[in-house]
């Protein structure tokens, strides 16, 4: 009999400015980075370059498993601007017959230190305690790397939360599961009229929506 291939969890904790990323086999922890995107002259370019890193990264790391955190509803066009980016992640992880899960940052708190209202370094701790090559990286010496090595710890959190779901067998097969945001009419009426040029690839659930996001965007390298 041959024994089951694990599965190849690419976790990603996304931004318009930076992209926490992990990927996980079984229980280890094979990569982790944060994605740096280059902010575009408009929200259109912006979100065409967080994109093609994510395309990137299905290509270089072929996943099975697409783990994503959940986005929010806001007033407040970089919301909503993220908002469209999350629903375009996991529309082409579908396109690609990727497994998706969505979790709210809440939950991923909630279910990993056993408190909603868990703060980012308690995350973090939680996260170097299971996979010590990543004590490095708490307690910086600047607030800012402490900021941006939190949406690493995120990522990694989120991959986690995948395995533990399965181990758990409230997902054994680990089927996809589609957990949706706010809809996306919500998201749409949220830009004004300025920046509803801001629109996303032919795999988008929103048929309004255009496709400004092409294959030739470059990405940032992964290495």
């Amino acid at each position: 009999m041959t024994p089951t291939k694990p599965n190849r969890i690419l976790a990603i904790d996304p931004g318009t400015r930076e992209m926490g990323v992990a990927l996980l086999e079984g229980n280890t922890l094979v990569y982790h980075g944060v994605k740096v995107i280059r902010k575009g002259k408009t929200p259109s370019d912006t979100l065409k370059r967080a994109i093609a890193v994510v395309e990137r990264l299905f290509d270089d790391f072929q996943p099975t498993v697409l783990v994503v955190e959940k986005a929010f509803f806001a007033r407040n066009r970089n919301v909503a601007l993220l908002n469209v980016l999350v629903d375009e992640i996991q529309a082409r992880a579908r396109s690609r017959k990727l497994r998706v899960l969505a979790f709210a940052t809440s939950t991923v708190r909630k279910q990993l230190c056993g408190n909603g209202w868990a703060t980012k370094e308690d995350v973090a701790k939680l996260v170097a305690h299971r996979f010590p090559e990543l004590k490095a990286y708490l307690g910086q010496n600047r607030k800012w790397k402490d900021r941006f090595h939190a949406n690493m710890f995120d990522a990694v959190a989120l991959g986690v939360m995948a395995i533990n779901l399965r181990r758990a067998h409230r997902d054994p097969d680990m089927h996809t599961t589609s957990v949706r945001s706010s809809p996306t009419t919500s998201i749409r009426n949220t830009f004004t009229p300025q920046a509803a040029t801001v629109r996303v690839g032919s795999a988008t659930s929103n048929p309004g929506m255009r496709c400004l996001c092409g294959p030739s965007a470059s990405g940032q390298p992964l290495h």
